[in-house]
């Protein structure tokens, strides 16, 4: 048994790091730029399977299972929430009922009148993905929020990928926002850098054996994670790698900061379905099935829809894990991956035991040798908790892929969409590489047409040309609006700086490193295009007040 788990975690781990060690040709561009590439995973992997070897062949089976389960939830039944008009769960209704005060008494501040709660508008910040990049301009569109009093206003806020990574470690680590920004300096000063403290990489070893006994999927994700948190939840010390997003988040549900929704997308699907993560439950409208945040990653059984109850008690992924997936667009078919990296795959190969080696050298010669199609590199998998969940979609599929959703469009509209949710203002921070067109908005005018979604027209001719756009549907007060600030130069704020020219410099989306100057720079972009406009989305909001009155 314990041999068993010591070869699928050998073999998950040579996989993950022979595969990711080829991305290194894929990021030439980044070896330029930062001082973090792939090929230091790959040097990574050694000191965790050595921890996870000795961990393994030192333990008995049953006091294997007592080790790794120190969760709160490790006597807990989760059970799959399946809903057919895709309602709320009572924690999000609880939360909003929450924060509704807290924004009638912002809008009074703003607006110069009380607002009623059955009038106030349910406003939404939307955030695009686009590496640190994102991250950087994500914290400036909050900052200028905030300094114009707008952010207390707001009900949701969405992340995608680079811009979760600015949400989700602000939110985990219980600071002000400004209070947050101060350490964002020493965060991305040196870039992204493995973890080399021996207690850490126990950790990291402790999580990936749990997940080898719970027979969960080792992948370049759970590597990939370590180094985001390593950089990005340095506020928690040496603790980094035990954050959850349900404890860590716990905090906001007396409404003091919005509800914050993470994205990813699933390719079991095509086109793509659309999942969301929140500190409450995570799932997806296609499926309109949700399992407990903490439960996420434990196996059941669908074959009683109104008792699905978890057949085993896995502990909850961390936070680390679930940044990599959202943001994890470094991924690229294995094809390639497997065709290029020959050398690198034989080099870890002759590393392992020789029964594991020949193994490893069997299955990669013949994925080398066929058709992989759209295969992604080591992407996250975990037991599908829809699984023979009968007249549920996915219900066939055991396991569930989840990867970067701005693989299918870079603005994270569609949690914002559900019905249930009634969002009437949505504020758009895009930060994506590719502006000019608007290329994203036209991804997400067809979603909203695919899925018979409101959504209100859009002047492509303007979009991206002006630093705020504002996009209604003059014929129907219910469609929510959308206002838009695209990552374009803002000449009030400055001659010279340019975010396309910059897309060549340190604006890049494989740019992991960044200095102050350079931080205040972008960061003061997004911040001041806010404030400029900050007049004009009071009077959207009045408008939407007005109507809610009629």
């Amino acid at each position: 048994m314990l041999r068993t788990s010591i070869q699928c975690l050998l073999f998950s781990l040579a996989l993950s790091s022979s595969t990711l060690n080829a991305g290194s040709a894929f990021m030439q561009h980044a070896r330029t730029v930062n001082r973090f590439n792939l090929q230091d995973i790959y040097a990574y992997i050694s000191p965790i399977l050595s921890h996870a070897q000795s961990a393994l062949l030192g333990l008995a089976p049953t006091t294997l299972y007592e080790w790794v389960n120190e969760d709160p939830y490790e006597h807990v039944d989760a059970q799959v929430r399946f809903t057919p008009e895709d309602h709320l769960c009572a924690d999000e209704l609880n939360f909003c009922a929450q924060r509704t005060p807290h924004i009638c008494n912002a809008l009074a501040d703003l607006l110069g009148h009380d607002v009623a709660p059955e009038h106030m508008p349910t406003i939404a910040l939307c955030c695009s993905g686009g590496g640190y990049r994102a991250m950087v301009l994500t914290l400036g569109f909050l900052k200028g929020l905030q300094d114009t009093g707008l952010l207390d206003c707001t009900m949701y806020m969405t992340g995608l990928s680079g811009s979760s990574w600015a949400i989700a470690p602000w939110i985990a680590s219980r600071k002000p926002l400004d209070e947050y920004l101060a350490t964002i300096p020493a965060k991305l000063e040196f870039g992204l850098e493995a973890i080399k403290h021996p207690g850490q990489l126990a950790t990291a070893a402790k999580q990936l054996i749990t997940k080898a006994v719970y027979k969960q999927h080792i992948s370049a994700i759970d590597i990939y994670g370590t180094i985001l948190a390593n950089t990005l939840l340095n506020d928690f010390g040496n603790y980094k790698l035990n954050v959850t997003l349900s404890q860590t988040h716990a905090h906001i549900t007396d409404g003091s900061f919005p509800l914050p929704i993470y994205t990813a997308i699933t390719p079991n699907v095509k086109p793509y379905a659309w999942f969301e993560f929140s500190p409450f439950e995570i799932g997806s409208s296609y499926t309109r099935a949700y399992v407990p945040t903490w439960a996420f990653g434990r196996r059941f059984d669908g074959r009683e829809l109104d008792n699905c109850i978890s057949i085993n008690k896995a502990p909850e992924q961390p936070l680390s894990y679930m940044m990599g997936i959202w943001g994890s667009a470094f991924e690229f078919d294995i094809e390639d991956a497997i065709r290029q990296s020959t050398d690198a795959i034989n080099a870890y190969i002759q590393k392992m035991p020789s029964a594991v080696g020949n193994i490893v050298s069997a299955l990669l010669n013949d994925l080398a040798n066929s058709p992989l199609d759209e295969i992604r590199l080591a992407p996250s998998s975990l037991p599908n908790f829809t699984y023979m969940a009968a007249g549920v979609p996915l219900n066939q599929d055991k396991r569930l892929t989840l990867i970067d959703a701005g693989i299918y469009f870079n603005i994270p509209f569609p949690p914002l969409l559900r019905a249930s949710r009634n969002v009437d203002i949505i504020m758009v921070c895009d930060a994506s590489a590719d502006i000019n067109g608007c290329p994203n908005l036209h991804w997400v005018q067809e979603y909203m047409q695919l899925h018979n979604l409101k959504f209100p027209p859009i002047d492509f001719e303007t979009a991206d040309k002006l630093v705020m756009s504002i996009f209604k549907d003059e014929h129907d007060h219910t469609c929510p609006i959308v206002i838009y600030f695209p990552r374009i130069k803002n000449c009030e704020y400055s001659e010279t700086f340019d975010p396309e020219t910059c897309l060549k410099e340190y604006c890049s989306t494989m740019n992991f490193t960044y200095e102050n100057a350079q931080i205040d720079e972008l960061m003061g972009l997004s911040q001041f295009g806010v404030i400029q406009h900050a007049h004009a989305i009071a009077d959207v909001i009045e408008d939407v007040i007005m109507h809610k009155m009629a």
